[in-house]
């Protein structure tokens, strides 16, 4: 069964269940670097209740799991004044499809508490019908 999300104009119909099992076997942010930036971003800024984060917890991703190769799957830059983050760049997958959109909805931009998100969309994988979700979120 497929839940419908949006992300922007863009409707994506993901099924929850197997995108849970998906993230299950991930290995965390944290097990695989132990720099600064990781464990603050897996710890604490993942924590976060902006939008995007919401509805991707909502669709099943778990924000502390490596699907990525960047060799922790998210990349982060904090501020030289040791109050945050200040660039965070991640990719998810969720299991779905992309529902009828127009192509220049495909990349969307935003401001969430404070912070530029943005997003954009694709289909890794027509036979496993899997979304990749990139997002780059920079404080303002």
């Amino acid at each position: 069964m497929h839940t419908l999300f949006k992300i922007g104009n863009v409707p994506i119909y993901v099924d929850i269940n197997k995108t849970k099992t998906f993230y299950l076997p991930q290995m965390s942010i944290a097990e695989n670097c132990s720099c600064e930036s990781c464990i603050y971003f897996s710890e604490i800024f993942s924590q976060l209740s902006l939008p995007i984060f919401i509805v991707l917890k909502d669709m099943g991703v778990d924000l502390k799991k490596n699907v990525e190769n960047e060799p922790t799957g998210v990349f982060t830059v904090l501020d030289d004044t040791n109050d945050g983050v200040f660039y965070v760049e991640q990719m998810f997958y969720v299991y779905g499809y992309i529902g009828p959109h127009l192509i220049e909805d495909l990349e969307h931009t935003r401001v969430e508490d404070g912070y530029s998100v943005r997003t954009s969309l694709d289909t890794i994988s027509e036979m496993e019908n899997v979304v990749r979700i990139w997002t780059e979120i920079t404080r303002l």
